[in-house]
Parts: C-alpha cells; sequence; structure tokens
C-alpha cells in the first residue's frame, strides 16, 4: 500500500472523530483496533470487527470536544502514525492499513 493511501485512511479517521462519524471511515467488515480505551481489557483485547469498532467509538464520541491532525509519520508495510491534537486528549495513533485476501 502506498504513502498516499494510508495518509488518505488516517485522514478519514481524524476527519470521522472531528466530525463524531465514524462510519465515514473505510473500515473493513474485518477490521481490527487496538485501544487502550477498550473497556473489555484495554490493548491486549482488540476489537474486531466494524460493527464493534463502531459501536465503541460511539460510545466514546461524546466525550471528544476536538480532534486536529497534525502530520503523518510513515513507516514499513504501510502503517502511518499521526500526532493529534485535541480535547481532552493529544494523541498518537498508529494506522496500518492492509488488504484482506478474499
Amino acid at each position: 500500500m502506498n504513502d498516499n493511501v494510508g495518509k488518505q485512511i488516517v485522514k478519514a479517521h481524524f476527519d470521522g472523530l472531528a466530525a463524531k462519524d465514524m462510519a465515514r471511515v473505510p473500515w473493513a467488515k474485518e477490521a481490527t483496533l487496538r485501544t487502550p480505551l477498550n473497556p473489555a481489557g484495554g490493548e491486549s483485547v482488540l476489537i474486531r470487527g466494524r460493527k464493534a469498532i463502531l459501536d465503541f467509538f460511539d460510545s466514546i464520541l461524546p466525550a471528544i470536544r476536538s480532534a486536529k491532525l497534525l502530520r503523518y509519520y510513515t513507516g514499513d508495510g504501510g502503517c502511518v502514525a499521526a500526532p493529534s491534537r485535541g480535547r481532552p486528549l493529544e494523541r498518537q495513533d498508529t494506522l496500518c492499513p492492509r488488504r484482506i485476501s478474499p
């Protein structure tokens, strides 16, 4: 996956946070999410599947007052790290988009 595709996905992620509409992010049906905010066990437990990810974000979006993408860092394997500034958290997200085999 090229850097531009990764950046577009990261931008969609932060645009979704800012608009409080994570359904606009192109989550694959089989997507997984690792986050310390997972109520089922933090980072050690993956949130699996598009619906579960959207349900998770629906539960936390009311607490997010703002989100602004600051820059992109790309790495091996198509991962894109993106620090952001917002309320109530400043954060660093790393998204690793990958193609799913049919």
